[in-house]
């Protein structure tokens, strides 16, 4: 029997977890961002803890949006 990750959820939902192939998909899809957009943030935080990970890609986002705006 095959992996199924769209059934999976992380052990613990809190922290990011990079070890596993399949979690990085999880993460990678729940944050809507690429692999390595995910492991900058966690070096750029220095946590793995989801929602700090979450609060940094919304501040990237929304000062993209501003900077979007100002041309």
């Amino acid at each position: 029997m095959g992996d199924n990750t769209q059934e999976r959820v992380p052990a613990d939902p809190a922290a990011v977890n990079l070890r596993e192939a399949w979690e990085v998909t999880y993460w990678c899809e729940k944050f809507g961002r690429t692999q390595l957009e995910l492991e900058l943030a966690i070096k750029e935080t220095g946590s793995v803890i989801a929602d700090d990970i979450g609060a940094y890609f919304e501040t990237r986002t929304a000062a993209a949006g501003r900077l979007d705006n100002s041309k």
